[in-house]
């Protein structure tokens, strides 16, 4: 992997720019993190097909009992996909890895929890 320097935002739209439209993005916050999905992250070490399945029955079940309550807007999905879908949107740990055609969106989620070192940051 190339690394390349932004100092500025004209900088990072000039690199956008550039990119070449058949790449895929991901936004993560730490460029050393693997590549692996909200589920895997939480069960850790502990990971197996029937642990991942465990957790996500459950979660499933928990999550289609209380949509009502999250979204009012939309129609219950239909597939167990969708539903994983749905529950990756809202923040449940899922099996699914999101992905994007955008720079720009992936950027938004890289920085999305991004806090700013403050004068305490270097108080030794």
């Amino acid at each position: 992997m190339r690394e390349i320097r932004i100092d500025n935002t004209d900088d990072l739209l000039k690199h956008f720019n550039m990119l070449p439209n058949h790449y895929i993005y991901r936004g993560h916050a730490n460029a050393a993190w693997p590549l692996q999905s909200s589920l895997e992250r939480v069960i850790g070490l502990r990971w197996s097909s029937s642990e991942a399945r465990k957790f996500e029955d459950y979660s499933l079940d928990r999550f289609r009992a209380k949509f009502h309550l999250y979204d009012r807007e939309n129609i219950a999905p239909d597939s167990k996909l969708a539903w994983l879908s749905v529950m990756q949107h809202y923040g449940v740990p899922t099996r699914l890895v999101d992905f994007t055609e955008s720079p720009y969106v992936a950027l938004y989620f890289a920085l999305e929890a991004y806090q700013p070192c403050t004068r305490s940051c270097f108080i030794t």
